[in-house]
């Protein structure tokens, strides 16, 4: 489960980056909706398999100091959630503060190299 949810939130950000360059390109240059509901999509889900997946049962993660990081990158995605879900309320009404949209991303990806850390030692 934990291949899973680390592909869904590659996928993500992956979605993501397309998603910031054409938020670069201006108001005039969006991205289709379906593409960032696909991006939420995909970032809730794989948060979601992350907190139902066990723990692995060997202690090698604790051995390399790495315990934490689970709990650091879902604390992480969950504030990346809810920069995303005030992304979209914002962008009904206007376009969204160029803060939130990279505070959001800082987030993410910061979330996507402490878990690919803990991941690669699970």
């Amino acid at each position: 489960m934990l291949g899973l949810s680390f592909a869904l939130l590659l996928m993500a950000g992956v979605l993501g980056l397309g998603l910031w360059l054409a938020f670069l390109r201006g108001p005039e240059g969006g991205a289709p909706g379906w593409i960032a509901g696909l991006h939420g999509a995909c970032g809730a889900l794989g948060l979601a398999v992350l907190l139902l997946a066990p723990l692995p049962a060997h202690s090698a993660v604790a051995a390399h100091g790495v315990a934490g990081f689970r709990r650091i990158g879902i604390g992480l995605l969950l504030a990346v959630l809810s920069f995303g879900i005030a992304i979209l309320w914002w962008r009904r009404r206007a376009r969204p503060s160029p803060l939130l949209v990279g505070g959001h991303a800082i987030g993410a990806i910061t979330a996507l190299a402490v878990l690919a850390a803990w991941f690669g030692l699970s």
